[in-house]
């Protein structure tokens, strides 16, 4: 064996960015001297003959060149609450991104995209400036929408990429009641998201790979990502949702092997997603060399249980009027308890229109008022309802406004609209 066991992780042979050659097993070892595995990435100045992948549709094929090439491996199975913990040399040189993640995606209006991110380098904010590794980008996802992600710039006590092993770890924590996500370095606890925090069950993902401009300009050679150890530890009687992916079994090396039964957390056949919860015996790991053995063991399926019921603060006609316009998404946790008992906010489900609003078990969306009427383009759309929920929307952006300038979806107006860097709100129509 060569180190990764193929009953527990799977190299990625896919691209997620068009203008780089994706994560191919080739850039892929294990160390057998020390037991660690290796990531290689290719930087704009690689020459050899490892070719990067390319992706059209579902179809994937090689690239005619190596440039901005990485690595990536993912586990077979899906893991939800719990401390996931991994000790990682991360790749010393701008423009590659190395990056601890869990990834849940489900094709469909919305897509719907549950995922927990650890990325460096970072910066302080959201303008693509003061990039460096004493900065790393620890995010949280329910969805594509701007609204249905949290991104936290969080600062670091030094510069990471000093050649050396650190320990990453984040304890991923999905009842309702508490929904957070803690994210650690060195055992220190450097940040803690609570909102948008996801409750689907996900693959972990370990990778180098190249994003656009927001790592730098990956200016060399070939830099290396290193792993020492991967460790789970699931948290006792913690509830989450085990619905199925949309194609687990695409984007992974030539060679891989999918049993007949498939490797889903869960089962299509019925709209309301699956209910998993840890069992209080779960045993606590320690860890392991390097990714040969990830202390890693899935948790079982229970019946579906009703969603927690939070504490009710009482509904206001403004609470209402606001719902009526943009759904129950960025209302109080208990807005939908109080109106409906047992009733909660299905944010991860939209009316699948412009304004991508979500409404409360027990409704349908003709409580919601009209949406904007559909738009023929982008620019059109922009007018009516911000940048936000354009499908490329920093590159419109670039294309209205110049080089540089990106979707700022964390900033509305009283319409709950945003706007491009370097544009104004009176650029917008009325609303």
């Amino acid at each position: 064996s060569n180190g990764f066991d193929p009953n527990k992780w799977l190299k990625a042979h896919k691209s997620w960015n068009p203008n780089s050659g994706g994560v191919v097993a080739e850039n892929l070892h294990f160390d057998l001297s020390s037991k660690r595995a290796v990531f290689n990435a290719h930087g704009l100045l690689y020459d050899g003959d490892i070719m990067g992948v390319k992706k059209e549709g579902t179809t994937i094929y090689r690239a005619d060149s190596g440039i901005m090439t990485g690595a990536a491996i993912a586990t077979r199975d899906y893991f939800g609450a719990g401390s996931y913990e991994v000790r990682m040399k991360v790749a010393e040189q701008l423009g590659v991104c190395s990056a601890i993640w869990t990834f849940f995606w489900k094709d469909g209006t919305p897509i719907v995209n549950h995922e927990i991110d650890i990325e460096l380098p970072g910066r302080p904010n959201p303008a693509h400036s003061d990039i460096g590794f004493d900065y790393a980008l620890m995010n949280t996802y329910i969805g594509e929408s701007g609204s249905l992600v949290e991104t936290n710039f969080t600062q670091l006590d030094r510069e990471m990429n000093d050649g050396q092993f650190h320990t990453w770890r984040f304890d991923w924590h999905t009842d309702e009641s508490d929904r957070r996500v803690e994210f650690y370095v060195d055992g220190k606890l450097v940040s803690i998201n609570r909102k948008n925090v996801p409750f689907y069950a996900g693959r972990l993902w370990i990778g180098a790979w190249f994003p656009n401009s927001w790592a730098g300009i990956p200016n060399f050679d070939v830099s290396q990502m290193e792993v020492d150890y991967v460790k789970f530890t699931p948290f006792e009687n913690e509830t989450y949702e085990c619905p199925s992916e949309s194609i687990p079994h695409f984007g992974w090396a030539p060679d891989t092997i999918f049993p007949e039964s498939g490797e889903e957390p869960g089962d299509d056949s019925s709209s309301t997603p699956v209910k998993c919860k840890t069992p209080s015996t779960a045993p606590t790991q320690a860890p392991s060399p390097a990714v040969t053995s990830p202390p890693m063991t899935a948790a079982p399926v229970l019946p579906p249980t009703n969603p927690p019921v939070s504490t009710p603060t009482g509904n206001t006609p403004e609470s209402y009027t606001h719902y009526a316009s943009y759904g129950c998404q960025e209302l109080h946790i208990s807005f939908c308890e109080n109106d409906q008992s047992g009733s909660y906010c299905k944010t991860w489900q939209n009316d699948g229109t412009v304004c991508q609003r979500s409404i409360c078990h027990g409704h349908d969306f003709t409580v919601l008022n009209p949406c904007a009427s559909p738009q023929n383009n982008d620019e059109e759309i922009y007018k009516s309802n911000g940048c936000e929920h354009l499908q490329n929307r920093d590159e419109f952006c670039v294309g209205l406004v110049g080089s540089g300038s990106y979707c700022k979806f964390w900033k509305h107006d009283h319409c709950q609209r945003a706007i491009c860097q370097g544009d104004d709100f009176s650029s917008l129509d009325s609303c």
